[in-house]
């Protein structure tokens, strides 16, 4: 309902008959505002508890990768440089040396990998289509897995903040996919469309009860929505046991 000053008040009507004799009837408004103002604030501190857990099972998996691969690697090179100033023998020193040399190789790899996956600086610099080829080939060097990549976007680039959505639901789609579909490839399809950019991700692994809570990490099937709708985005996952699963983003541009 309109207010005096033009703007909508929400309100909640009733209508009973007090006297149906003498026609007396109750026509009641009662103003709902103050429900749907505490509503929307358990909406909110709920979705701030879920983007809370989520960053925090983020960090979790980020120090991991940082101890198992990063640190590991610093000690092991740690390690060699000490016992390189014990070294008489040339042949050794060489050997020892080159060994050294592989480790930081190693570690800068390591480094380098978890930089793209955090942030990858393609993306701002050269947009979407860079940068998802880069990652794609990331992927298959690391784990194997075969991206069958088709768009019509090339060098087009959109907004920074619509870019981020498409890149992270994309890596988290695939991501999930690697870990939980038993799959060694996924298709991935951008288009830009008079509706919008689309996105969808496609793999033909072992699929889940869409009923059912599925498996995910990171910010997960709940971090994609909750992207997509800070661009006026929507995601749709169709999934079936034993029959894959595509996940479509669509985002108007």
């Amino acid at each position: 309902m309109k207010t005096v000053d033009n703007k909508i008040q929400p309100f909640t009507a009733s209508y009973q008959c007090i006297d149906d004799e003498a026609q007396i009837y109750a026509f009641t408004l009662q103003d709902i505002s103050p429900q749907i103002e505490r509503q929307e604030k358990m909406y909110q501190r709920q979705m701030l508890r879920k983007t809370i857990a989520a960053q925090e099972n983020e960090r979790k998996r980020i120090s991991r990768e940082l101890h198992d691969s990063v640190v590991q690697e610093m000690l092991n090179v740690d390690v060699e440089l000490r016992l390189l100033k014990y070294q008489q023998d040339m042949a050794q020193l060489i050997e020892k040396s080159e060994h050294i040399e592989l480790l930081m190789s190693n570690l800068i790899n390591d480094i380098r990998d978890l930089s793209v996956e955090l942030r990858p600086s393609s993306l701002d610099d050269l947009g979407l289509e860079a940068a998802f080829k880069s990652y794609f080939k990331q992927l298959e060097y690391n784990y194997g897995l075969n991206v069958v990549y088709q768009s019509n976007i090339q060098t087009i680039r959109f907004d920074s903040e619509i870019e981020t959505v498409v890149y992270r639901v994309v890596q988290e789609a695939i991501f999930n996919a690697l870990k939980y579909a038993g799959v060694y490839e996924v298709e991935v399809t951008i288009q830009q469309t008079e509706e919008g950019l689309i996105a969808e991700i496609i793999d033909r692994g072992k699929g889940f009860d869409p009923n059912l809570k599925p498996q995910g990490t990171g910010l997960g099937l709940y971090g994609m929505n909750e992207r997509a709708e800070l661009v006026k985005g929507t995601v749709n996952i169709e999934t079936h046991i034993g029959k894959g699963t595509i996940i479509t983003l669509e985002v108007p541009v």
